[in-house]
């Protein structure tokens, strides 16, 4: 039942989608044509009727004609990359979108490195495991390949490349998670949006650029009708307000990562906090940052490339229009530790 009301919710919101850009074309070929005939009137005081001469301009000068919807997006220019805005709707600066990389870091530093003792100023031992307590083919199922030939059970099993080897693995997945293109059911994005990204981006247009704006216009608007309850500005990348309705199905996600990671398995001794309930955390504030970066003007990916054998921790951001680079972030490949 519950699928087969989301499934009506997504065929109705297309295609009420598709007959307004119906209505807008068809509205804007009349008016071009000149089957559609357009009257000004004009109302004027009783006191001041207008002379010879008024009459004599008003008869050279035509009524506008009026714009079309269509019309109006054009003369906004959005084709041109020089036009589009230079900063993102949010917060300023990219970083800002994607705060889960901090709580990635802090993590990580607590969990798998730990503090010095504040006596004898030593710090944790790390657990020592062996690579077959790992499923391989689950790992790579979650993150992907490992980059440079590496293993993920190999890269966590060692305890001196462990704490990077996990963050890496948390950033591949939430990042791949925050691909509206990513299966619906691991995506971060709520399956009603995915499902209509995918019918609007599905097809090429003969007015390829146009139907980019449009989806554009759409992808924004998402994020703005996205607040909480008590919130009039749209999310900013923090966990949930209080009974999201995303919560349940993205807390989902998390049992499944701390098993395949073993993560209870591998943290220091002295650290007591709730894993699962960290992860949790960090899922709603990567669902929060993957609804931010989708409602840009511009196209946003992850590129996880390097010119060095070192592991990208972090992917480089860039927010791309019609196949053009409009803002991007460097790449991040330091795990800073204590």
């Amino acid at each position: 039942m519950a699928q087969a009301i989301g499934v009506g919710v997504v065929a109705g919101f297309v295609g009420a989608v598709v007959l307004v850009l119906a209505a807008l074309y068809l509205f804007g070929h009349f008016c071009h044509s000149g089957r559609v005939a357009s009257t000004e009137v004009c109302i004027y005081p009783h006191t001041s009727a207008p002379g010879p001469s008024d009459h004599d301009n008003e008869l050279s000068s035509p009524p506008p004609v009026p714009r079309t919807g269509w019309e109006i997006i054009v003369e906004n220019q959005w084709n041109d990359l020089k036009s589009r805005p230079d900063t993102l709707r949010g917060p300023t600066a990219i970083d800002k979108n994607v705060g889960f990389e901090f709580r990635i870091r802090h993590f990580v530093n607590n969990c798998f490195i730990g503090f010095r003792d504040p006596v004898d100023r030593r710090k944790p031992v790390p657990k020592a495991v062996q690579e077959s307590i790992f499923d391989e083919n689950q790992l790579i199922e979650l993150a992907g390949e490992p980059a440079n030939g590496a293993t993920w059970s190999g890269f966590i099993s060692n305890p001196d490349t462990r704490p990077l080897a996990i963050a890496c693995f948390l950033s591949r997945v939430l990042y791949r998670r925050m691909n509206p293109f990513e299966d619906v059911e691991k995506c971060l994005l709520a399956p009603e949006i995915t499902a209509c990204y995918r019918i609007m981006t599905a097809h090429t247009s003969t007015n390829q650029h146009g139907r980019d704006d449009m989806v554009g216009e759409w992808r924004q608007l998402v994020y703005a009708v996205n607040k909480g309850s008590y919130n009039i500005r749209p999310p900013y990348s923090t966990s949930f307000w209080t009974d999201d309705v995303r919560e349940e199905r993205t807390h989902a996600m998390v049992p499944p990562i701390v098993e395949a990671l073993k993560l209870n398995d591998l943290k220091v001794d002295g650290f007591t906090d709730d894993i699962v309930k960290i992860l949790e955390a960090m899922f709603e504030e990567a669902a929060n940052s993957a609804v931010i970066l989708f409602g840009q003007p511009c196209v946003w990916e992850a590129v996880w490339e390097s010119d060095t054998s070192d592991p990208v921790l972090f992917p480089e951001i860039r927010l791309m229009w019609h196949d053009e680079l409009k803002i991007s972030r460097p790449a991040s490949k330091e795990l800073k530790q204590r």
